[in-house]
């Protein structure tokens, strides 16, 4: 009974180590895809803003 407490408590301590794992590679690769969509488009935006605060004359 002992040794089926410890196989079930690696097999959940491997579950959550993994589900950490991957959440933090997630968190991760997710900056820096969201970094580099915008260091693509920065360009563009940056026109979009000068032409916008050109637009508002008081």
């Amino acid at each position: 009974m002992e040794i089926l407490f410890i196989i079930i408590g690696v097999i959940v301590f491997a579950l959550i180590g993994f589900v950490a794992y991957r959440f933090f590679k997630v968190k991760t690769q997710r900056k820096k895809l969201e970094s580099l969509r915008f260091n693509r488009i920065q360009p563009l935006f940056d026109q979009l803003n000068r032409k916008s605060v050109g637009s508002y004359s008081l």
